[in-house]
């Protein structure tokens, strides 16, 4: 019998080669994305008056959003979402124009398309973010990773 015993050079992410770095990065595109990223997003949503939240990052604007009571939800968002938010331009608008009279009814059905527009456009954007280079190395080193010299996880 032969045991043989091997040695490795181990590395941290920021002392791989350039070709290693992409390597890794490329082999761990998913790491922020390989579960339900988005679930956060949702219990807002849900917790704002959504009954229902669907939708599919890869088809833009593929998106369904329930909500049994426009005017709450959109009071809702505004309570809650600083003026910066993609919520928040069409969620007062529409409390706006339900203050100046217009009925729900007949704007309801706009806000919900625009409300839906800034639902999906905010995934799309956290999902961008999340599979950014940026963002895997983060994850990388706030988790140890630690690489064999060609770009592996040890």
């Amino acid at each position: 019998m032969r045991i043989e015993t091997k040695e490795y050079k181990i590395y941290e992410f920021d002392e791989l080669s350039e070709a290693s770095k992409e390597r890794v990065l490329t082999n761990l595109w998913y790491i922020n994305v390989d579960y339900g990223w988005w679930e956060y997003i949702e219990e807002e949503a849900e917790e704002w008056g959504a009954t229902r939240f669907d939708f599919d990052v890869y088809k833009h604007g593929h998106m369904f959003l329930g909500v049994l009571e426009p005017a709450k939800f959109a009071e809702n968002i505004v309570a809650n979402v600083g003026d910066q938010s993609l919520l928040y331009k069409p969620a007062k608008e529409f409390l706006d124009a339900l203050d100046a009279g217009e009925l729900e009814e007949e704007i309801g059905h706009e806000y919900m398309d625009d409300i839906e527009l800034a639902y999906f456009k905010l995934l799309q954007d956290e999902y961008d973010y999340l599979t950014s280079d940026e963002a895997i190395i983060e994850t990388i080193k706030a988790n140890g990773y630690e690489f064999l010299e060609n770009g592996e996880i040890y």
